[in-house]
């Protein structure tokens, strides 16, 4: 007997999808009059495995064949699957992965292992997602989507209302203002399309479902349950099941003890990512006790600021996801497959929890390539305007959220700069070379310093004198490149109390280690003949790969090279609202040296 789905608010499609092979079309007839559409929905189990696009003719017999109002090219056949119009094949991709990223919000009724059925109806009329706003203009036509791989079946309804909203190619060129499928980009992101069909020819239709299991080789349990969150490709005995990049898996030890639930990508360098260590539901509420405590942990030791860092991916139990705080806005960025695939369980609980009036996504890092994502940008929430005014230790700077580097602001230097700010004395020279937008110099102006800024970027250097301006203080400022400048400088006789070197990170791999030893040494070299007797250093690396005995080590060079006495007075790192687990060595990643010439 057919399965029959309860009445509800929504408008449902009826339908009665009869069993039938792989080989075959199968019968689509539809339950009662041609009045669609109706408030339940009727369906056979099916074991088929293909894609079908069904055209209902005049005649009211189903046919494969192509459909192509349009003209544009179909997208080829493979694996006995029919040839079909991209437009069409879209509306019922879309139409899943709107559902798929609803999640609860969307009445979606689902058993996890069998095949799901997507049922699209369009009889000269449009049909819209409620919420998300699918429109599919005169398309007489009915789709059936069967997913691959699946042992038994099941159902997967999707609740259509009538509307007239259009939706724009959201998910395939975010940039496109195009509304329906008629846009031309529906020919460039054919790649996309295909690799949205592969997902959904998988089991996970469900946010935060399980999808597989993931075992470790003997011995390579000891890290995780020492709290290192990272398995390698090695380190993987077998994975079970098919899971799908960006899915959740459960973690075994090799002798079956659970070690948690993580994050798959068979594409990135590290294939399981722990979210937990417990076997727990992830879900919105999940996400949002993390945000919980980590909020709780900012407004412990975070002061005098009303900007910080909220997430800082695994520290906080959230890998590949950054959430930086500027007052009233949100600043994020996704590093990670998995992250992006659980986004619509993320920000609900990360809006719910602080209540911004703007979320902002600046994942421009090339890390996203080797996850198998995009560079993004663009607003999730809200509106968020080009330059945040925030407040640190009674100093105004502005945020160039659209442009500026990192999420716009070093909110890692916060602790450091105050540090400066104690120890610079009234009337010394301060040089701030890498100075970004001026937030070092500017503290040491406060504190009585003649300071200069050396930056190569332009507009940072334009913005610099903007945030002198607002705070009332003196500064010198020059766009220059700092490995150029700083011998000129030296053949001209300038001399500094204070200089600051904070380049940004030159490498990330651990191959190029000896690339980033070279410039840290180069940059010191060249900085000491400005260094007055007496003066002092800060040198900083925000680059993991130079761990603090190798930046010494550097320094150490630099300044026997030079003939010049260096002590090595403090050590210092990132700020507390990036936190450090001790387990997870990568997650301390800015080193920075107090330095004075003898």
């Amino acid at each position: 007997m057919p399965q029959v789905v309860p009445s509800t608010t929504f408008s449902w499609i009826t339908a009665r999808i009869c069993p039938s092979t792989r080989d075959n079309i199968p019968d689509f007839y539809p339950s009662g009059t041609d009045n669609f559409p109706r408030k339940q929905l009727e369906a056979n189990p099916l074991r088929s495995v293909a894609i079908w696009v069904i055209h209902k003719k005049a005649s009211g017999e189903p046919s494969s064949r192509r459909l192509n109002r349009t003209n544009e090219p179909l997208l080829p056949a493979r694996r006995g699957f029919p040839q079909v119009a991209p437009p069409l094949l879209a509306a019922v991709l879309l139409i899943g992965r709107l559902v798929h990223e609803l999640g609860q919000l969307a009445p979606v009724v689902l058993g996890f292992q069998g095949v799901a059925h997507l049922l699209l109806a369009g009889l000269g009329g449009s049909l819209v997602l409620d919420r998300l706003h699918l429109i599919v203009r005169h398309i007489n036509h009915l789709a059936v989507l069967h997913a691959e791989e699946l042992h038994t079946a099941s159902l997967l309804m999707v609740g259509l209302q009538t509307g007239s909203t259009c939706l724009r190619c959201l998910y395939f060129t975010p940039s496109c203002s195009i509304p329906a499928f008629s846009c031309g980009n529906f020919g460039q992101n054919r790649p996309k399309i295909r690799q949205m069909a592969r997902f959904f020819r998988g089991k996970r239709y469900k946010l935060g479902m399980i999808e597989g299991a993931v075992w470790l080789k003997a011995g390579r349990e000891k890290k995780i349950r020492h709290l290192y969150p990272w398995v390698q490709r090695g380190e993987i005995a077998r994975v079970d099941g098919s899971p799908t990049d960006g899915g959740l898996v459960r973690l075994f030890a090799h002798d079956g003890v659970l070690l948690g639930i993580a994050i798959y990508n068979s594409r990135s360098r590290f294939p399981a990512r722990v979210l937990t260590l417990q076997d727990e539901a992830i879900d919105e509420a999940f996400f949002a006790q993390r945000l919980e405590y980590a909020l709780h942990l900012r407004q412990r030791f975070v002061t005098d600021t009303n900007a910080y860092r909220l997430v800082f991916s695994e520290a906080d139990g959230l890998p590949g996801l950054i959430v930086d705080r500027y007052a009233n806005y949100l600043v994020v960025q996704v590093r990670t497959l998995g992250m992006e695939r659980l986004k619509p369980l993320w920000l609900p609980a990360l809006i719910e929890t602080l209540a911004p009036e703007g979320i902002l996504e600046r994942s421009e890092m090339e890390s996203r390539r080797e996850e198998g994502l995009s560079p993004f940008t663009g607003a999730l929430y809200g509106q968020v305007p080009e330059q945040i005014p925030i407040i640190e230790s009674g100093l105004q700077f502005l945020v160039p959220t659209a442009d500026g580097l990192k999420t716009g602001f070093y909110l890692d230097q916060r602790e450091n700069r105050r540090q400066l700010a104690r120890l610079v004395q009234p009337g010394e020279r301060v040089l701030d070379m890498f100075c970004y937008t001026g937030a070092f110099a500017l503290y040491a102006a406060r504190a009585g310093a003649s300071v200069k800024g050396v930056d190569i970027l332009p507009e940072a250097i334009a913005l610099a004198r903007q945030h002198a301006e607002m705070n009332q203080l003196q500064a010198e400022w020059e766009v220059a490149n700092a490995f150029e400048w700083l011998p000129v400088a030296a053949e001209r006789g300038e001399g500094y109390d204070w200089i600051i070197l904070d380049p940004p990170a030159i490498a990330k791999r651990r191959e190029e280690r000896e690339s980033l030893r070279w410039a840290l040494w180069k940059l010191v070299y060249h900085a000491l003949p400005l260094l007055n007797p007496n003066g002092r250093m800060l040198v900083c690396s925000c680059a993991y790969q130079m761990d603090l005995s190798l930046m010494v080590d550097t320094v150490r060079l630099a300044a026997h090279d030079r003939r010049r006495a260096l002590y090595l007075e403090d050590v210092s790192f990132q700020s507390p609202d990036h936190p450090f687990l001790m387990q997870f060595p990568e997650s301390l990643y800015l080193k920075c040296l107090w330095l004075r010439a003898g």
